[in-house]
């Protein structure tokens, strides 16, 4: 969590520089052995700032992770630089569990397939909370049924 605490901050992105930057992003990196990839969970300011996002995804290609833009402002470049750079990426379509309402969640679930129903894919982001929780063992056997394949995010790359 600490190798990530930088990256919470509102005036990260006019406060750092590209080495601190770097450094701090090899330290996140480092922090959790065996990763795949990364997306940002906050740090909407930094994915719409092209020299944060540049220097990033340099160290994510150095360490052949994966991107996923959360999308959690509309002028993020994240996606995009990371598709320029070489970075395998995808955005995310739905954030499942902004509400702690298990239906309201199972609603995001079904916004979701129906995405994918129409573009062939969608990427979905929820959290391990109590109502998510909740709702996938309520819930799991009703979206197995409806035929729609879950998979992993990295089946989704492009």
């Amino acid at each position: 969590k600490r190798a990530i605490e930088p990256f919470l901050k509102k005036d990260f992105c006019d406060e750092y520089l590209e080495k601190e930057i770097r450094a701090m992003t090899k330290k996140a990196i480092e922090s959790l052995p065996g990763i795949m990839g990364v997306n940002n969970h906050q740090g909407s300011k930094a994915t719409s700032d092209k020299r944060v996002m540049e220097t990033v995804l340099r160290e994510v290609k150095k360490n052949d992770l994966f991107f996923v833009d959360s999308k959690t402002i509309s002028t993020s470049i994240a996606r995009d630089m990371a598709r320029e750079m070489g970075v395998k990426t995808a955005r995310n379509d739905v954030f499942l569990d902004n509400s702690k309402d298990v239906e309201e969640i199972r609603a995001q679930v079904y916004k979701a397939i129906e995405m994918a129903e129409k573009n062939g894919s969608a990427i979905a982001i929820c959290h391990a909370r109590p109502a998510t929780v909740a709702m996938w063992e309520k819930y799991a056997n009703e979206f197995r049924k409806s035929g729609v394949k879950f998979v992993h995010v990295t089946e989704v790359l492009y």
